[in-house]
């Protein structure tokens, strides 16, 4: 698994942003460790399926499991469904999530749900 490299922050002065966004990851990994430790979320050996929407939130969790820092050996996979609801929006959703696995060496897989028209023919 490779890392992604961060964006940068707009904004934000070069000259403090290594530091400051060190600094807050290592709180993240951190944390992440003592809850998986303390919940057992990670038994040895067992697959790791992570749900990807390509928000903000899901995609720090892949780039939070993509550092290796919760495990190097994880059998690691990605899942997003695009629901089809915004049209050409959740086609680049989809793929956005695709070229952030890509680019970590992480199987994904894409999965297309017609969400509307499921709601159209089971009410």
């Amino acid at each position: 698994m490779r890392a992604i490299a961060p964006a940068p922050l707009v904004g934000v002065r070069a000259s403090y942003y290594p530091q400051w966004m060190e600094t807050t990851f290592e709180t993240v990994v951190r944390q992440a460790r003592e809850t998986i430790a303390r919940h057992h979320m990670l038994p040895a050996g067992a697959p790791v399926l992570l749900m990807v929407s390509g928000g903000g939130d899901s995609v720090a969790l892949l780039h939070l499991f993509a550092s290796g820092q919760l495990g190097p050996d994880l059998d690691l996979h990605v899942l997003h469904v695009d629901h089809q609801l915004r049209a050409a929006d959740s086609a680049g959703d989809a793929l956005f999530v695709q070229e952030a696995c890509d680019a970590a060496s992480i199987d994904c897989s894409i999965v297309k749900a017609d969400v509307a028209g499921l709601a159209q023919r089971e009410g």
